[in-house]
């Protein structure tokens, strides 16, 4: 489901496959050294975060969009969206 679009950008739901197109961005050491705890995910980690994010659309109703290229909507760029911080109740605008 696309829930933004901007001229060049779609944002939208995370959808089953979209890990291979994740794995890029997820698996690459100088990105992910700013993403706690600092180091690349594996397949397994990837496979998880979709997942969740899918169940958060339902419970609590809000998390993580996949950003896609508009014209090339199969190209990930990252995830952007809304997120509880880990223990608290705070929700913090998140982006990768």
């Amino acid at each position: 489901m696309i829930v933004a679009q901007t001229p060049r950008l779609t944002l939208r739901t995370f959808v089953p496959g979209d890990e291979a197109q994740l794995a890029w961005i997820y698996t690459d050491p100088e990105v992910m050294r700013y993403i706690p705890p600092g180091a690349p995910w594996d397949h397994e980690k990837i496979e998880r975060f979709v997942a969740v994010c899918q169940e958060r659309y339902v419970t609590p109703g809000f998390g993580m969009w996949a950003v896609a290229m508009r014209a090339t909507p199969g190209t990930l760029l990252g995830h952007c969206g809304l997120q509880h911080l880990a223990k608290t109740e705070n929700v913090e605008i998140a982006w990768l």
